[in-house]
This record gives C-alpha cells, structure tokens and sequence, in this order.
C-alpha cells in the first residue's frame, strides 16, 4: 500500500514535523492549485462505519491496477497514536484537524482509491479537495447493518470511539441523520451495500467507470 507522499502548505508541513512521526515524501506543486483537476483523478469512497469502505478499496485497486490508500491509517501513523488515542487525548476537533491535512496530502495523489473516514465529508474544506481531485463514491449503508457490521468486528470498539454518550445504534441513526445529506450532496455515485458483498460494490464501481476510463473521458 502507497503511503502518503504529498504536503501542499507551511501549515501541513509544520503539523508533520511538530508530530515527530515517520518521514514523508513530498511533491512540489508544479503550478497553482487551481491547475490540478485536470491532471489528478483519484476515488474517493466515502460512507458510514460498516460500510466496508476499506474492503472495497483494496478491491476496486487491483480492478483498476490503481494504488490505494486508508485515511485512518494515514492518520494514525501521522499522529504516532490510535484513532481512540487522538480522540482521548485531543478529543473529536483534534482528530478532525489531523483528518483535513492528511487529506490536503492525499488529494496530490493521482490515480489512488481513497478510504475516507465516515466523518470526512464534514469539513467543507475537505469536499472542496475531494471534488477537485476525484470522485466520491458512497457506500450507502442503513443503520442496521452498520450496527451489525460493527458489533461483528472484535477491533471496532477500541480503534473506533464512540462520538456520542448514546452509542449502539441509536448512535449511528443519529449520526447518519446529519451525514446523510452531506453523503448525497458529495457522492458522484450511489451504491447500495446493504445486500451486496465487497467484491460485487467493487465491481459495480469499477463497471460505472470502465467505459470512461478505456475511452479517456473525464469521469462523470
């Protein structure tokens, strides 16, 4: 898996040296940022917990012969603790300003799938970047089976906090309810997961794109 290479301000720049974290490669922005839609095209998959957005990815990069990235394990190494620790230690803002410079470097990328966190999507910055250099896919799930996603996973509870004192599913029908228009506004394509498997969203991402990519039109 490709780790983060890009950095494109002071800012971001300081934010990883301050973190005593692993060293990053960095790109040079040729031009303006204004420039970059024209030459990067990345996937975006963006959805609630449960939706098996980093399943998927892994997927739908090796249909593509593509590189693929996890936003939260980008973070992780970025901040040199767990997502439960940033959420601990420096709560929900903390983790959201670690959140919106990894994906200020990851939108520098090209031709990467792209695992966002459900909570990407919040930060209107983070649209804007995710819609400049990509496409966003939603991994449309109910609360249902995120529930039941979740609970399955043993690792959920303790690499992922809970974000209010509810929890369970009343938790995700709260939060899917601020989300969900977000997701809509965002997401260039729809699908439905709740009956399909990892590989057939995969591969039902990879069939709405294909024809563009072997004729070299822009995404739609």
């Amino acid at each position: 898996m490709r780790r983060l290479e890009a950095v494109t301000t002071h800012e971001a720049v300081t934010q990883y040296a301050t973190a005593g974290s692993r060293h990053y490669n960095m790109l040079r922005l040729e031009a303006t940022t204004t420039t970059y839609r024209n030459q990067r095209m990345n996937l975006y998959l963006i959805g609630y917990r449960g939706s098996g957005k980093s399943t998927v990815a892994k997927i739908l990069s090796e249909l593509l012969g593509w590189a693929v990235i996890d936003s939260d394990d980008e973070i992780e190494m970025l901040a040199g603790m767990t997502i439960s620790q940033i959420f601990e230690s420096e709560q929900e803002q903390g983790f959201r300003k670690w959140e919106s410079t990894v994906i200020e470097g990851l939108a520098m990328l090209d031709k990467t799938v792209i695992a966002l966190g459900g909570g990407a999507v919040l930060a209107e910055n983070n649209r804007d970047r995710i819609a400049a250099t990509g496409k966003a896919i939603w991994l449309r799930v109910s609360a249902e089976t995120s529930h039941a996603r979740i609970t399955a996973d043993e690792n959920s509870s303790s690499q992922r906090p809970n974000l209010t004192q509810t929890g369970g599913i009343g938790e995700i029908e709260q939060m899917l309810e601020v989300r969900t228009p977000i997701y809509q506004t965002c997401a260039n394509l729809i699908v439905d997961c709740d009956q399909k498997t990892p590989s057939e969203i995969a591969t039902a991402i990879f069939d709405h794109f294909e024809p563009q990519l072997l004729s070299g039109q822009d995404f739609e």
